[in-house]
């Protein structure tokens, strides 16, 4: 399990309590932990869980990053804890810090956020762009290549789990004039869906458009049916033009990875 330890993090916790008007038994009830926990907390002779530290930055409601102050060191230390607190849903987010005044909560998958003042989040894609295809598809299961794609920065309301994404559109394929067209220079953020999912019926029907990485490259379709028994996807292009983009099919066992096409930024059109 993750825990956080951070040298001024007691003293922020205790200054936002106090501004706040709380006392430590007040907060204490609302995180479900003892008050004496709660004073070890402040006093840093504890260290405090990053579920507790999300948690008691919404019960304050500011943001995680104030509480860790500016001047601290953080220092990630794995140590084993009860079974309860050993789940993924613990692993929400680790707050890490980028400059000397920002930070960036990382999931369990590796994916930053940063928080806004709005309680939004900016959110930090990695981006696989138009000439880097060949690259991506030789270097797609590389940490290291991974980490050194550019990033692609929308803006959520919320941190989500999984691991994303970002394409920007090359070919016609999915252009077929219509507001569902998927065009060239545009940049699709898309969520991987694991491979144990693929044993089961996909369901296409809510997010029916999908980033399919194969052994011959990389392709955005549109999935109209999943054979199952057979382990095949069965594709379409939206182009019109089938003698161009015809229709298609892809071999799972051919297939690396499969995301979900969940968001779209369009590159501005120019009128004729």
């Amino acid at each position: 399990m993750v825990a956080i330890s951070y040298m001024s993090l007691g003293e922020n916790i205790k200054r936002t309590r106090k501004a706040k008007k709380l006392t430590q038994k007040e907060l204490a009830e609302k995180l479900g932990i003892s008050e004496s926990m709660f004073s070890l907390y402040e006093s840093d002779k504890s260290d405090i869980t990053v579920t507790k530290l999300m948690s008691l930055a919404q019960v304050l409601n500011v943001p995680v990053y104030s509480l860790l102050g500016n001047e601290s060191i953080l220092d990630l230390n794995l140590i084993k804890e009860g079974e309860e607190d050993s789940s993924e849903e613990y692993l929400e987010a680790i707050p890490i810090q980028t400059s000397e005044e920002e930070f960036t909560l990382m999931t369990a998958n590796g994916m930053q956020f940063q928080q806004l003042k709005d309680g939004r989040y900016r959110m930090f894609i990695p981006l696989v762009e138009q000439h880097a295809y060949a690259g991506y598809l030789a270097g797609w299961k590389d940490p290291e290549y991974i980490q050194e794609l550019p990033k692609h920065v929308i803006t959520v309301d919320q941190i989500h789990q999984g691991i994303y994404k970002a394409f920007a559109v090359r070919g016609d394929s999915m252009d077929d004039g219509s507001r569902e067209s998927i065009c060239e220079g545009d940049i699709v953020d898309a969520r991987r869906l694991p491979s144990h999912f693929w044993e089961h019926k996909l369901h296409y029907h809510e997010y029916p458009d999908f980033v399919i990485v194969h052994q011959d490259g990389v392709v955005i379709k549109r999935i109209v049916d999943h054979d199952v028994k057979k382990g095949i996807l069965y594709c379409k292009s939206l182009n019109p033009n089938k003698e161009l983009y015809p229709d298609s099919f892809y071999r799972l066992s051919e297939v690396y990875e499969l995301y979900n096409i969940v968001s779209l930024q369009q590159k501005r059109r120019r009128s004729s």
